[in-house]
């Protein structure tokens, strides 16, 4: 049985031009969504995007809506509606969801880097601006590192 081979290169670029069609509300949510339960809080009202669909079996389906993308994260409750631990998570996208290969491994990290490189030249001129009015100002420009380690001399022995 042959096996499909593929380049590095070639798959990176056709990852690149993948990544290209995805919507950026897309890029944002495949490194973390807008979820409403995230923002639930016990004893207040529930976000808006969380509702409930009772089933037949006594059990009821909560359905939660990513406010960014429109994706629904859908979970079974026990009988009387209990949701527990066990209860596994099913995504159902929207129509116009961009789907990429598995084959790509593109987990998180990819879209963090693509949604980094969209902001590139927004966030480049952001940069300049504050450079600029710094210098204006006659402010030194700082760059804030991690503070300095002092040096520990070894005294011998066990510590």
């Amino acid at each position: 049985m042959p096996t499909k081979l593929r380049a590095v290169g070639s798959q990176e670029q056709e990852l690149r031009a993948l990544l290209n069609e995805v919507p950026d509300a897309q890029v944002v949510c495949r490194t973390r969504h807008d979820w409403p339960f995230d923002k639930a809080r016990p004893g207040r009202v529930l976000p808006r995007g969380i509702s409930a669909r009772p089933q037949a079996d006594g059990t009821a389906l909560i359905v939660e809506t990513c406010g960014r993308c429109g994706t629904e994260r859908r979970y079974l409750t026990g009988a009387g509606g209990r949701l527990d631990e066990i209860s596994t998570a099913r995504y159902h996208h929207p129509a116009d969801w961009v789907k990429i290969p598995r084959e790509f491994r593109a987990g998180p990290r990819v879209f963090r880097r693509e949604q980094f490189r969209r902001l590139e030249e927004q966030l480049s001129v952001l940069v300049a601006r504050a450079v600029a009015q710094a210098q204006a100002e006659k402010v030194p420009v700082v760059c804030q590192g991690p503070p300095p380690v002092p040096a520990v001399k070894f005294q011998g022995g066990i510590a």
